[in-house]
């Protein structure tokens, strides 16, 4: 639920990396392509949102 939560409030471009990349396994060279980015924006922005779930989870009581 809460993963929903913050997957709600983030952009539709990171929804969808994050979704992509972490419920199918999807390879990163795939969703660079079928979005028209390289491998590293891809791989940086699935970084970044890593970053802010962790906090979100910690915010939310669930991780320490």
């Amino acid at each position: 639920k809460a993963i929903n939560e913050f997957l709600g409030r983030q952009k539709k471009l990171d929804r969808m990396f994050f979704v992509r990349r972490y419920w199918f396994a999807e390879p990163i060279s795939e969703i660079a392509a079928t979005y028209g980015k390289s491998d590293n924006y891809v791989s940086v922005h699935l970084h970044r949102i890593r970053e802010k779930l962790k906090q979100y989870l910690r915010k939310e009581g669930l991780i320490e």
